[in-house]
Parts: structure tokens; sequence; C-alpha cells
């Protein structure tokens, strides 16, 4: 969304960094969680510009039932995962909200500007809270929403004012023949006859992100809708996609190390050129 908006800004020569996160709630990623960060990726290097990624391990700690610890361990593993996406260490910056809240007092007193500014009524509204909910899932969507700040990171930042902000493995062979919803019908006579719909398909939507041939998409389409195709094979064409990139993935996280990690979370300047 709001594409459009960066364009001009980057046309205008003006200043804005990205922002994004992730919410850690295991110690790894699969491929769906990823496909978030690869496309940010691609925007940091089309743009040259800063990112900053906000690992939400407090969200995890008040809504599920782990402990803090759990939530900050799987914050830094997820970095791990993050990180082997390449992004560029010399222009990003990843925090976890545990370590950074005490670090940076200017995050805070943004942190408490949005809340003073946000009534009960209207999170209880947009989110669903209950009076029986903890205070501190009512307060977290100002933590969640104080990044879009640039002065929340004096320390990359400085004191500009100027800079606009754009927000927004597990085995995938069983993962993806178990769970993937499919757009196929319920016997092989039936889809044979009347076609699949790959507009509802997951394993077709994947395609459409990791398949770079058009060409091959576009028959790969066809061929569902009509019947040739089945799910099965539906399926099988999405794995055979996904195990390369997957695999490079892999050995690009086994290459992170917990000193990869802290040049990445440790608040730092950013290298920009506006």
């Amino acid at each position: 969304r709001d594409m459009h908006q960066v364009l001009d800004a980057y046309e205008k020569q003006k200043s804005f960094y990205l922002y994004t996160g992730r919410g850690p709630s295991s110690e790894s990623m699969h491929v769906g969680h990823l496909i978030p960060f690869i496309f940010t990726k691609w925007l940091q290097d089309v743009f040259d510009i800063p990112l900053v990624i906000q690992l939400t391990d407090d969200e995890k700690y008040l809504w599920k039932d782990l402990t803090l610890e759990d939530c900050h361990h799987f914050a830094v593993e997820n970095a791990k995962d993050i990180i082997a996406c390449g992004f560029d260490v010399n222009k990003t910056f990843i925090f976890s909200d545990l370590d950074y809240m005490g670090a940076s007092p200017e995050f805070y007193r943004n942190v408490v500007k949005i809340q003073k500014h946000v009534t009960f009524n209207q999170v209880k509204g947009i989110f669903g809270f209950t009076d029986s909910d903890c205070i501190g899932k009512i307060s977290f969507p100002a933590i969640q929403a104080a990044p879009s700040f640039s002065n929340s990171f004096p320390q990359i930042f400085g004191s500009r004012k100027d800079i606009q902000n754009w927000s927004d493995l597990c085995n995938r062979y069983s993962q993806i023949n178990k769970h993937a919803f499919s757009g196929g019908k319920d016997t092989v006579e039936e889809h044979r006859q009347d076609g699949g719909n790959p507009d509802v398909d997951v394993s077709f939507m994947y395609l459409t992100f990791f398949l770079e041939d058009d060409e091959q998409l576009e028959k790969i389409r066809q061929d569902y809708a009509s019947g040739a195709l089945l799910t099965g094979e539906l399926k099988k064409i999405l794995i055979e996609t996904l195990q390369p990139m997957i695999a490079q993935h892999q050995e690009r996280r086994k290459q992170v190390t917990d000193e990869t990690v802290k040049q990445f979370m440790t608040p730092r300047r950013l290298n920009f050129h506006f």
C-alpha cells in the first residue's frame, strides 16, 4: 500500500526509512514469516536506505504462556533468520523491545506521547480487548507505533526531524503437503472435470512470490484451472521451487554468529546519504 508515496518521495529526493518487525514466538521462522523480510531486503537494496527492525519479545510475553527469558531468546534466534536474508549491517538496526526500551529514553518518550493520545475505547474497538486483558496488552500498541518516528532512534538519525518512514524453516515438504490450503476439488475426477481455483490455493499463491518465470507461472495457473494439473502436482512444483531457496537460507543462517547478531543489534549510526 501507498507505494506511490514512497516513489514520489524518492523522486523528489526526500529522505525516508524502512520500518518492519517480527513477534518472536519460537526459535525459528518458516518461509511465510520470511516473505516480508525478503521484500524488505529488496526495498532496501533498490532505495539504498536505512532500515529498523523491531523484535516485539515483550508482546509475546504478554500474549503467550512464555517466560521473559524465552521470549528474549527467541528474539535473538529470529534475528539470525532475518540477518540470513542478506541485510546490510551498515544500513540495518535490529532491536529487541526488552533491551531497547531501557536503553533509549527517546524511544520511551514517544511511547508515552502516543499512549496519551490513544484512549482505551479506541484500542478496545480496534483490537477487541476486554476488561479481563492485562494492562500490558492495552498499552502495547503504543510501543509498536513508536518506531514510526525517526527521533526514537537518535543514534541512527541524530536530531533530524524531516525524515519520513514507510512501514509497511522447518521441513517445507511435510508442511506444504499437510497444511497448504488447496483450491482443488474433493476427488481427482471432479478436479479433472471442473478444474481448481488458483486464486485461493496457498501453493499457487506461494509460487506467485517465488517462481520468477512468469510464463511458467501462467501455464501452471491455466493447467490448474482447467484440471490438467492436480493439487498434489501443484504442491510438488512448489516444493521443488522452495527447496533450493530454503537450503541456501539455512546455509547462510549457519554463518550468522552471536557476534554478527550483536553488530546488528547495537544502537549506532547507520550509513545513508541524505
